[in-house]
C-alpha cells in the first residue's frame, strides 16, 4: 500500500496540471493513467509537426512543467484504477511501467484527497456494419494518423464535434483523400454557433480552425450536413441518410451512397464518470448538453468530501480548459490542507475561473453542435445489428430479453450480457437506453448499468493481491 496525501485519476492535462500546481506549494501527489504515457488522448501524439500548433505548445510546456517537479509527483502509467472504497482506498492494477524501478508497485494507494481526471469518451450510436473492419470512431482514426499510420487511402469521416475537424485537418495533412465530411448539423445551426465558437477558439485555435477550412476548400472535399450513417458493409460502401432539420426525423429513402477505404464515424464527446459513480459521487444528466454529469460545486468537488472532478469528465471543454480546471481543483485541494492563505487561494481561485469563463461559452456551442439532432430510438434497427460489442449483443437479443419482462438496463443486462464486456457498458450503455427507449414507450428513460467492482477487467492476480 502507497500512501499520499493526493491521489489524482487520469493523465491528460487536467490531471498533469492539478498535480503540477499541488508541488508548486510542496504537496506530493500520485497520478495514475491506463495508457503509455501521460498527456491524455490530444496531447500525448502531438509533434512540431502537428496541423494544431497551439496543442504542441500547450504539451511541451505541461510536461516541462512535470518534469520539474518530478520529485513530488509519482506517476504510474499502464495503470487501471478498478476500485474506489469509501475510505478512499484506490486499487490499481499491476503497473508495469514505472519510473523508479526501485520502488515497489502498489496494489492500493490510500489517499487523503482525490481528483478524478478522466478525461471524455466519444458518443457512439450502433448501425449495421459498425463493428466491421474499417469502421471506427473519430477519436481512434486520429490516433492513428498521429502515430503515422493511414487507416486508408480514402476516407470517410462522419459524426458531431470538434473531433470531426481535427481528424480532416491531420488525415488532409497525411495525404489522405477525404470523400465527404458529413456531420448531423445543419447549416443552420453552425451559423447560430459562429460567434461562440469564434470567441472561445480566438486567439490560439483560430488559426489552426481556418488553415483546416482553408485545406477543405483547396482539396474539394463534400461536406454533408443534416445527414447520418446508416450502414456500411464489408465492402466500404457508406450509406447516408438524410436529417430533417425540424423534426429530427431521419429519412431512410433519402439515401447517399459512398465507397471508401475507412470510415470514421462518432458523436461528440461526453464526460467519462464511471470511475466517479462507482466511488458514489452523485451524478445527474443534462438535458441541455446531452450527456450524464458529475455533480460538483464552485470548488470542483464532488457530492463526496474531499473527492473533486476536473477537466473534460465534469463538462467537456477541450484540453485548454482541462489545463485550468485540474489547477483550480488542486487550488481548492491546497486550501483544504491548509497550504496557502485564504485569501490567497480565493485571489487564485478567482483568476482560474475568469479564465474558464471563455472555455465555458466555446464548450455550450459544441455541446450544442456535437449533440446529435435526430431522433435515434425512432429509427428503425435491423434486428441483426450488433448493440453490444465486446458481448456480440444483437438488437434480436435485446427485443427477446424486453419481450420477455425485462424491466429495465439493468435487467436487461443480466439477461443479455450487454454491458458485461471489457468497456463495462461505458460505450453500449449510451445507446442501450435509446434502444429500450424505442422499443417501449413506457420505459423509463435516462438511466446507466450500475457501477460494480472492478470497473476496469483486471486479473485475478490483481484482485487476490
Amino acid at each position: 500500500m502507497l500512501n499520499t496525501p493526493l491521489c489524482i485519476i487520469g493523465g491528460g492535462p487536467a490531471g498533469v496540471a492539478a498535480a503540477c500546481e499541488a508541488a508548486k506549494f510542496g504537496l506530493k501527489s500520485v497520478i495514475v493513467e491506463e495508457t503509455d504515457n501521460i498527456g491524455g488522448k490530444v496531447l500525448d501524439h502531438v509533434t512540431k509537426h502537428n496541423p494544431d500548433s497551439n496543442a504542441y505548445k500547450v504539451s511541451k510546456r505541461i510536461k516541462n512543467e512535470l518534469k520539474s517537479y518530478e520529485n513530488l509527483i509519482t506517476i504510474f502509467t499502464k495503470s487501471k484504477v478498478w476500485n474506489i472504497e469509501s475510505n478512499y482506498l484506490v486499487s490499481i492494477s499491476n503497473a508495469s511501467k514505472i519510473k523508479d524501478k526501485s520502488q515497489k508497485i502498489p496494489d492500493i494507494i490510500a489517499a487523503e484527497k482525490i481528483i478524478i481526471a478522466q478525461g471524455a469518451l466519444e458518443r457512439v450510436y450502433p448501425c449495421p456494419g459498425w463493428t466491421l473492419p474499417g469502421f471506427m470512431t473519430l477519436g481512434a482514426a486520429n490516433t492513428f494518423v498521429s502515430k503515422g499510420v493511414i487507416p486508408g487511402k480514402r476516407m470517410l469521416i462522419a459524426g458531431s464535434g470538434p473531433l470531426l475537424i481535427l481528424l480532416a485537418a491531420n488525415l488532409l495533412y497525411a495525404g489522405v483523400e477525404i470523400a465527404a465530411i458529413v456531420q448531423t448539423s445543419s447549416f443552420r445551426d453552425i451559423f447560430k454557433q459562429t460567434f461562440a465558437l469564434f470567441y472561445g477558439t480566438f486567439p490560439h485555435k483560430s488559426p489552426f480552425a481556418f488553415k483546416t477550412a482553408i485545406n477543405i476548400i483547396k482539396s474539394r472535399v463534400k461536406i454533408i450536413n443534416s445527414s447520418f450513417v446508416t450502414g456500411f458493409d464489408d465492402e466500404g460502401t457508406v450509406s447516408l441518410s438524410l436529417i430533417d432539420s425540424k423534426t429530427g426525423k431521419i429519412n431512410t429513402n433519402a439515401q447517399q451512397i459512398f465507397q471508401v477505404d475507412a470510415l470514421a464515424c462518432s458523436y461528440g464527446l461526453i464526460p467519462n464518470i464511471d470511475i466517479a459513480r462507482l466511488a458514489g459521487c452523485w451524478s445527474w444528466y443534462d438535458s441541455k448538453r446531452g450527456y450524464w454529469r458529475i455533480g460538483v460545486n464552485e470548488h470542483s468537488e464532488t457530492s463526496l468530501p474531499g473527492i473533486f472532478a476536473a477537466g473534460d469528465c465534469e463538462i467537456v471543454r477541450g484540453y485548454d480548459a482541462a489545463e485550468t480546471h485540474g489547477r483550480l481543483a488542486a487550488i481548492s485541494v491546497l486550501d483544504q490542507f491548509q497550504l496557502l492563505k485564504p485569501e490567497v487561494a480565493e485571489k487564485k481561485k478567482q483568476f482560474l475561473k475568469k479564465n474558464m469563463v471563455k472555455h465555458n461559452i466555446l464548450s455550450k456551442a459544441l455541446d450544442s453542435l456535437s449533440r446529435p439532432k435526430f431522433e435515434f430510438d425512432k429509427l428503425s434497427i435491423p434486428s441483426d445489428t450488433c448493440i453490444c460489442r465486446c458481448e456480440e449483443v444483437t438488437f434480436a437479443e435485446i427485443q427477446d430479453a424486453l419481450s420477455k419482462g425485462g424491466a429495465d438496463i439493468n435487467d436487461i443486462k443480466r439477461r443479455t450480457r450487454a454491458g458485461m464486456g471489457h468497456c463495462q457498458g461505458r460505450f453500449c450503455g449510451q445507446s442501450l437506453d435509446l434502444v429500450l427507449k424505442g422499443m417501449d414507450k413506457s420505459y423509463n428513460s435516462k438511466e446507466l448499468f450500475t457501477p460494480r467492482s472492478p470497473i476496469r477487467p483486471v486479473s485475478f492476480e490483481d484482485i487476490a493481491r
